[in-house]
């Protein structure tokens, strides 16, 4: 699961940290692109790429990729909640 959280959050307490793994590079810290979906604008198809928003046309995709996420940090728990079983367990 791709989670975007602010920083903030992290630093009250929000969200303990449970492990620490390293990634091999820059590039694989960003999570893969995905779509937003705009219930004010269904028109305007833009594709959010490493913090970044832009058109699907100019991004060249829209329909295969994942779509954004948009919650609130009590949404976000309870998504993470429900997901739990899907998780690998690393041991």
């Amino acid at each position: 699961m791709d989670v975007l959280t602010i920083r903030a959050a992290i630093e009250r307490g929000d969200w303990p940290r449970i492990a620490s793994f390293p990634f091999p590079n820059a590039e694989s810290t960003w999570a893969p692109p995905r779509r937003q979906l705009s219930t004010i604008r269904p028109d305007v198809r833009l594709v959010v790429v490493k913090g970044h928003f832009f058109p699907s046309k100019e991004y060249g995709e829209w329909d295969s990729l994942p779509v954004l996420i948009k919650a609130d940090i009590d949404q976000l728990k309870a998504l993470i909640l429900t997901s739990a079983p899907e998780f690998q367990m690393i041991t």
